[in-house]
Order: structure tokens, then sequence, then C-alpha cells
């Protein structure tokens, strides 16, 4: 599969670098709160690639075993899973942005009082 400029790991990874830069920058790492947060949400897209590469690795649908040797065909509970984690995922880089937001607006108006 060819990787697009959005997927690109190594795109990825950068941005990651300059949103962490500027969280410190602005004093973010020593926020406990931010800091749990955003490791929550590491900590959830790393579950999503996890789970990722299980459904790419077993496919979205799965035959199980039920009762006298039934066969049927299933959805990978894993697909379940990913939306679920996506969803929260979500939730925390909300916070999270939410956080930066308020710290970028309030290191604006200091550099602006310390102007005047």
């Amino acid at each position: 599969m060819a990787k697009t400029a959005l997927n690109s790991d190594v795109k990825l990874k950068a941005l990651q670098k300059q949103f962490e830069s500027e969280s410190e920058a602005l004093g973010l790492l020593d926020d406990y709160l931010y800091v749990t947060q955003y490791r929550a949400y590491t900590d959830q897209l790393r579950i999503m690639d996890e789970l990722k590469a299980e459904v790419t690795a077993q496919g979205v649908m799965m035959t199980v075993t039920a009762g006298r040797d039934l066969e049927k065909r299933v959805v990978n509970p894993a697909v379940s899973e990913y939306n679920r984690m996506a969803g929260l995922a979500n939730k925390t880089a909300s916070q999270v942005l939410s956080m930066l937001t308020k710290a970028r607006e309030s290191h604006q108006t200091d550099e602006e009082e310390s102007l005047l």
C-alpha cells in the first residue's frame, strides 16, 4: 500500500516532535494533567496501530466455530475495539488541544502585557 502525505510515519513523527516542542515552550510539560492526558493519547494511538495491524493480518471478517462445529463468519472483534479506541482518542485529543490552546492564549497575553 502506498503511503500518502497524511499517513507517512516520518511526517507524523515530525509533527509529533513539533507538537511536543511547542508544549515544552509553553511550559505544559510541567503540567501534570496535560502530561497524563498527552500520554493517554499517545497510548491510545499505539493501541490503535496494534489493532490496525491485527485487522490487516487477520482480515475484517473471521470464521469462528460455534456450538457443534458450526462455522460462521463474524466481524473481527479488533474492528469494534479499534472504533471504540478511536472515539476515546478523539475525546482525549480534544482535551489536549483545549489545554494547548489555552496555554497559547495565555502566553500571547503575557507577551502583549510585557510589551506595554
